[in-house]
C-alpha cells in the first residue's frame, strides 16, 4: 500500500458517490450541522470506487 499521508496532516476525506444533500441538513444549537436524508448520488470522477464518504485518520 502506498503512503498517501501528506506532511503535517492527520486525516484525509475520501468522497463517495452517495452523500448527504446539504439542503436538508438540520442545525442544532445554532452551530452543529447534522446531515439527514435524502442522499444525492453522482459519479465524482472516473476512478471513484467509494460508495459513501470516508474519513481516514492516521495514527
Amino acid at each position: 500500500m502506498a503512503n498517501s499521508q501528506k506532511a503535517g496532516k492527520h486525516s484525509i476525506k475520501g468522497c463517495g458517490q452517495s452523500y448527504p444533500d446539504e439542503a436538508h441538513d438540520e442545525i442544532i444549537d445554532d452551530e452543529l450541522r447534522v446531515p439527514v436524508d435524502p442522499l444525492k448520488s453522482e459519479a465524482r470522477g472516473t476512478d471513484n470506487q467509494l460508495q459513501y464518504n470516508e474519513y481516514i485518520v492516521y495514527d
